[in-house]
């Protein structure tokens, strides 16, 4: 290939369809996998290290992680060799630009969302059932969403209030007890999920479209990651596992989304040579 050239939209989607199959198949096995389902058997010790390990993957795609994650992929593509100073700013404003748009499109969707399905999330659940007799939250899972949320406190006054320092019902590491705390929304779809799966299409696709080979070997670890912070919410008891596959599933379609309007940018731009910056080993793509 030469300088400058880059894959057609169809050809980069043709090796990102594998990608998709086994990321909603990994989600999917969240459902009977030990240890990660906690409806299934062997739900997960949220004392142990390894629900420690759980925690931290979930804080590195919550609050502000996710959108930093975003940044810095967007920052790897344009940093790519073969294009100017110039080059590389104008890239990172159209991509950076979608990803911002689409985002917040979604941000104003999700709420709207969730409360449509209505599902419980698993900490809720189990709240309102345990201990059998006398369960801690008080109330039935629907009693406690139906208590005003978003910007009124009471569903999270009443989950600080429950989840104190003498909180026995269920063995939990004071770590994650708290960060139960702000789990006062509804699960479906999980926002963590869409988030995760829309950084690591983002990547997988305009990594395909952008980089030279030797570059796109970080695509696979972002997505091993991302995954894996899908997983730590059913580990956590803050998503079922049909909450992942369903925000999951949203993500990679967003993450379609930015490539293909950040490829539609860059042909009306930049041209049909315009997208890749970089001498290519087609044999090797």
């Amino acid at each position: 290939m030469t300088q400058d050239a880059r894959p057609t939209v169809a050809a980069v989607l043709e090796r990102v369809v594998p990608f998709i199959g086994v990321a909603l198949t990994l989600l999917a096995l969240s459902l009977v996998l030990p240890f990660v389902n906690p409806y299934g058997s062997w739900p997960l010790d949220l004392t142990g290290s390894m629900a420690m390990v759980a925690y931290y993957l979930t804080l590195s795609g919550a609050g502000t992680f996710g959108p930093l994650t975003a940044t810095l992929i967007c920052v790897f593509l344009v940093l790519r060799p073969g294009i100017g100073f110039l080059r590389r700013i104008g890239e990172f404003v159209m991509i950076y630009g979608v990803v911002l748009v689409v985002i917040q499109a979604w941000v104003n969707i999700e709420p709207i969302a969730k409360d449509y399905f209505a599902q419980t999330r698993p900490v809720i659940w189990q709240l309102s059932t345990m201990p059998a007799g006398s369960p801690a939250l008080g109330m039935d899972d629907k009693a406690f969403y139906r208590l005003p949320d978003r910007p009124a406190t009471d569903r999270r006054d009443l989950l600080i209030k429950v989840l104190s320092d003498d909180f026995t019902a269920i063995p939990v590491a004071p770590i994650i007890r708290q960060h139960w705390t702000s789990m006062t929304d509804y699960g479906f779809p999980s926002g963590h999920a869409v988030g995760a799966m829309l950084n690591a299409f983002l990547f997988l696709t305009l990594g395909n479209y952008l980089l030279p080979v030797s570059w796109r070997w970080p695509m696979y670890v972002v997505f091993v990651w991302m995954i894996a912070i899908c997983y730590s919410r059913p580990m956590l008891r803050e998503h079922a596992p049909v909450q992942i596959l369903g925000g999951g599933t949203i993500g990679i379609l967003l993450g379609l989304i930015v490539f293909v309007a950040v490829s539609t940018l860059f042909g009306v731009i930049f041209g049909k040579s315009g997208g890749g910056g970089a001498t290519r080993d087609v044999s090797a793509a």
